[in-house]
């Protein structure tokens, strides 16, 4: 199974998408939680009982991840989403392709149907705050 990349762990978004992950299942082997300039050694909870290890989002090969999970700034997405999309799926959480017309914007039971339109291979959503809307 590859993994499920998530880019941003140590912002609150990127924390909750990881306790996310952990209680659909998922372990701390098939995540890679990734920030740009993280000290050696840095962890972050990933659920309730265990921690994982934060790697370097630049050195990260992203072939070994299925989808790339972008919850970190629209400087982090623009550098480096393009680049992980050559190796996997990206959702980038941050709006940093907003006006992009080849970045679908999804909002899930919505418009599905627009994930074919992915021409870059990343999909955008929305804040919680408009998904309600």
């Amino acid at each position: 199974m590859k993994k499920i990349a998530v880019i941003g762990v140590t912002e609150s978004v990127g924390r909750e998408i990881l306790a996310f992950l952990a209680d659909g299942g998922y372990r701390p082997s098939d995540t890679a939680a990734l920030e740009t300039k993280v000290p050696l050694g840095t962890q972050v909870s990933f659920g309730e009982e265990e921690d994982i290890d934060v790697g370097n989002l630049e050195d990260f090969d992203f072939a070994e991840a299925e989808i790339a999970i972008f919850a970190a700034s629209e400087e982090i997405s623009r550098r480096y989403a393009a680049k992980a999309a050559k190796g996997c799926k990206v959702i980038d959480c941050s709006g940093a392709f907003f006006a992009d017309a080849e970045v679908p914007m999804i909002v899930s039971g919505v418009n599905d149907d627009r994930l074919s339109a992915a021409a870059k291979n990343i999909v955008g959503v929305p804040s919680a705050a408009v998904a309600q809307i």
